[in-house]
């Protein structure tokens, strides 16, 4: 019989170890091995993920640098060296963006990110309104993607290979 194992969020790789036995443990059984990550990692942990996934998933959010760091907290140079690899490496991926109104969707952004995907198949992750009343019922303030965001078909003009899944 076929199965399979998804790493998936949080982040898998803030635990390598453990996700690398997960991934051994499937993929020696001839299992479909696949993760979701943002690629923010050492360029030698990416490369030990690549080789024990069938697919990887990643995320991209934010092509400067100092955009990055003011939504993340971090560099964004890591991924984008990350990326790299995966783009060299003949391995099967798809990127994903999701488009947070004003901050993700933006015109100067979706360029940015074009010019990293290249030739890449892109998923577009319209944005759900959702998470903001999760965050008032525990009594937070929810500050990010007020506003009507980018649709999916409105973005793709910007990719090479979009991919638009609802």
């Amino acid at each position: 019989s076929s199965f399979g194992i998804t790493l998936s969020g949080g982040e898998p790789l803030m635990q390598p170890a453990a996700a690398f036995a997960l991934l051994e443990e499937f993929g020696g059984r001839e299992g479909d091995t696949c993760i979701e990550t943002c690629g923010f990692c050492s360029p030698e942990i990416f490369g030990e993920l690549r080789r024990r996934c069938r697919f990887v998933y990643m995320d991209l959010k934010l092509a400067d640098d100092e955009e990055h760091k003011k939504y993340t907290g971090r560099s964004n140079r890591p991924i984008i060296e990350n990326l790299a690899q995966l783009r060299g490496s003949g391995a099967d991926y798809m990127l994903r963006v999701p488009l947070v109104p004003g901050i993700t969707d933006t015109d100067e952004n979706l360029r940015g990110l074009s010019r990293l995907a290249g030739s890449s198949p892109v998923e577009l992750l319209e944005y759900n309104t959702l998470a903001g009343a999760k965050y008032e019922g525990v009594g937070r303030k929810y500050s990010l993607g007020k506003g009507r965001s980018r649709s999916a078909e409105e973005a793709a003009a910007f990719f090479e290979e979009p991919v638009i899944r609802r």
